[in-house]
């Protein structure tokens, strides 16, 4: 019946706007929340500007309605509604909370990270830390995760309900894949069938022990099938693979579950790699994420450019196959160490070893300091010869 109602208001237009306003104002609280849910099925471009009345109505089932609707903004209003959301984080009703908490997360306000684990630390509802923890997941807060885990895990002395139990083991497996499967292991035997099941069904979407997961951004089936098969033979079947085939389905898959690394091509359809990379290393949650960028591509340009935006490796795609296990094989032997570069200064030594080789690189960083320190002294002894402060 709503999705006929939404269909007639798209055809009416303006009239229709002018319509929803009205009822917006409504003095019946039943219609002003069916106003704003249709509102935010038909134009949620207006949300913003629609829903100051309803955010400060006095029934809490119309505000709710009006925060979860504010969830549903686009990317470009995200600003405008987040100091209204965060504000709602402390409405005296617990449903606004909740609902305060769920469009925190589905817009992916990282800055919100505080108040949603004030709302954890807090005597608060079952239904609201609930909301609270699916939001730090959704948002991958890794501050987050050392308190989310005693959650998950419960205490002699503090034992959360088994639904929070299993929010807490949800938020940490989006987090920290691989820091979750212990707890996930040990939830598995927890007096509550609720929690055991959940936490089996988590640990059976993970790739396996001692599994790498690696995400392959590449939009070229062929070239896609060519390095799968080159990962299964370097990491002798250890690996899961997961493919994206443009941009956009890439940042959506690193939101939805961060992999031990991500291969991205440049040139793809939707956002371009370097579009990818930027999202990625601009996120305080995602930046920790290795990145390769591995392209047809050796264009100068865009391996300074794959740098400069936090890559934290280049490679190119060789001509034959041992050259591409070779490549595969020295990029994973050095994993760990690749998640720990920066942005930065660190970003040129990557690219300084990248371009010169790391010995090379290595010896002209530890003599260019000598040679600079050599050329002061000499300039100051000719100063103080001109000076007549010493003679030869």
């Amino acid at each position: 019946m709503r999705e006929a109602l939404v269909e007639e208001l798209e055809l009416l237009g303006a009239p229709a706007q002018d319509e929803i306003h009205r009822l917006l104002q409504s003095e019946s609280s039943q219609t002003v929340r069916s106003a704003v849910v249709t509102l935010a099925e038909w134009s949620p471009d207006s949300l913003a500007e629609e829903l100051r009345l309803p955010l400060d109505h006095t029934d809490p089932l119309v505000r709710r309605e009006a925060v979860l609707a504010l969830g549903k903004v686009d990317a470009e209003k995200r600003e405008r509604v987040r100091n209204v959301l965060l504000q709602r984080l402390d409405d005296p009703h617990p449903e606004v909370r909740g609902a305060a908490a769920t469009s925190i997360g589905r817009l992916g306000l990282t800055e919100a990270q505080g108040a949603l684990m004030d709302r954890l630390h807090r005597s608060e509802s079952e239904a609201v830390r609930v909301q609270a923890l699916g939001a730090l997941g959704r948002i991958r807060s890794s501050n987050a995760a050392p308190h989310i885990r005693k959650l998950a895990k419960g205490s002699l002395l503090s034992r959360p309900s088994p639904a929070v139990r299993i929010a807490a083991c949800e938020a940490l497996a989006a987090i920290d894949l691989r820091g979750a499967r212990p707890v996930l292991e040990a939830a598995t035997s927890d007096e509550s069938r609720r929690v055991r099941e959940a936490a089996q069904e988590l640990l059976d979407g993970m790739p396996g022990a001692g599994m790498t997961d690696i995400l392959l951004a590449e939009d070229n089936d062929d070239h896609a099938l060519l390095i799968e098969m080159a990962l299964e033979r370097v990491l002798k079947g250890s690996v899961e693979v997961r493919r994206a085939r443009d941009g956009d389905e890439a940042v959506a898959m690193v939101r939805d579950r961060p992999p031990d690394l991500l291969l991205l091509d440049l040139n793809m359809p939707g956002r371009s790699g370097h579009e990818v990379l930027e999202v990625v290393k601009g996120s305080f949650d995602l930046r920790r994420v290795p990145v390769a960028v591995l392209t047809s591509s050796d264009r100068p340009e865009d391996v300074a450019e794959s740098y400069g935006l936090g890559g934290n490796h280049f490679l190119t795609k060789p001509g034959n196959p041992s050259e591409l296990d070779e490549q595969l094989r020295l990029l994973l032997k050095n994993l760990g160490e690749l998640g720990a570069i920066g942005r930065g200064v660190r970003d040129v030594r990557a690219t300084g070893e990248s371009v010169e080789g790391s010995e090379s690189y290595t010896l002209r960083r530890t003599l260019l300091p000598i040679a600079l320190f050599l050329v002061v002294i000499a300039g100051l002894v000719a100063l103080a010869y001109l000076a007549g402060l010493i003679s030869f």
